[in-house]
């Protein structure tokens, strides 16, 4: 059974058309299901929780990265799989995962390819692709054993998939992509003079960690798939495989082979 999560600014009617022409190719493919549109009195957790009293077992996401984010923080305390319908921008979150937006994601949703997802987590919040430390000296905590400490240009990223902010042009490819299945994130470190440089083309270092800390000596500004935010102090942590989710064949993410 599906539960489609839509968000708030759908109901504005420029979305009318749009949103009927979806509804309707999904009774077409036989995959209809319960609808639940966000507002600010609405709590997504309480409503999915709620729909899996009656037997939710697939909820999707209608709407922008922000509702992607919103269901997304939510599903892994359930036993349901995440889809993603994707409407109005940014939709940067639905490229990755290679859903087109619109109508044509609806035939994704019934093809039903799914992968079983790390998530990555920062002070206590979800991300699917990425942490990044646009510029400024921090220092990197690497799982308690040594630090690094990152050269002032920045940026520093923190992937789980690739940095949303870096997907600048539809058909450029993303400038690191880490493979969200193995537990692990990539520390992607601009090269200080003398530093190894990696051989992906990059004056950079790449460090796999489960954990880390980053910290400054004044709070900094980090960007969480796309969202704004100040700390003097990040602590972050990879969940391993927390979110199934279906994908497109397009999708922008490394997998074993």
């Amino acid at each position: 059974m599906y539960q489609y999560v839509y968000d708030a600014a759908l109901s504005d009617k420029r979305h009318h058309l749009a949103l009927t022409a979806i509804e309707n190719r999904l009774t077409d493919l036989g995959i209809q299901g319960r609808i639940d549109r966000l507002s600010l009195f609405k709590n997504v957790a309480e409503s999915i929780e709620e729909g899996v009293r009656r037997g939710v077992t697939t909820v999707v996401a209608v709407g922008n990265d922000d509702t992607v984010k919103k269901v997304m923080d939510a599903v892994p305390q359930f036993a349901v799989t995440m889809g993603v319908i994707p409407i109005g921008k940014p939709s940067k979150i639905a490229r990755l995962l290679g859903v087109p937006e619109g109508i044509a994601a609806c035939d994704v949703l019934s093809a039903r390819l799914t992968q079983t997802l790390d998530i990555g987590r920062v002070n206590g919040h979800h991300f699917l692709a990425a942490l990044s430390v646009p510029a400024g000296a921090v220092t990197l905590d690497c799982e308690g054993q040594y630090r690094v400490t990152a050269p002032p240009r920045g940026p520093v990223h923190v992937c789980n998939m690739t940095p949303l902010e870096t997907l600048l042009d539809e058909d450029a490819a993303p400038i690191h992509q880490a493979d969200p299945s193995d537990g692990l994130l990539e520390a992607v470190i601009p090269a200080r003079r003398g530093i190894f440089r990696s051989g992906e083309g990059g004056s950079k270092t790449v460090l796999n960690l489960r954990r880390l800390t980053i910290r400054a000596e004044r709070p900094f500004t980090y960007v969480v798939d796309g969202r704004s935010h100040s700390a003097q102090r990040a602590e972050v942590d990879v969940l391993p495989g927390r979110l199934k989710v279906i994908v497109g064949r397009n999708r922008l993410f490394r997998v074993p082979t």
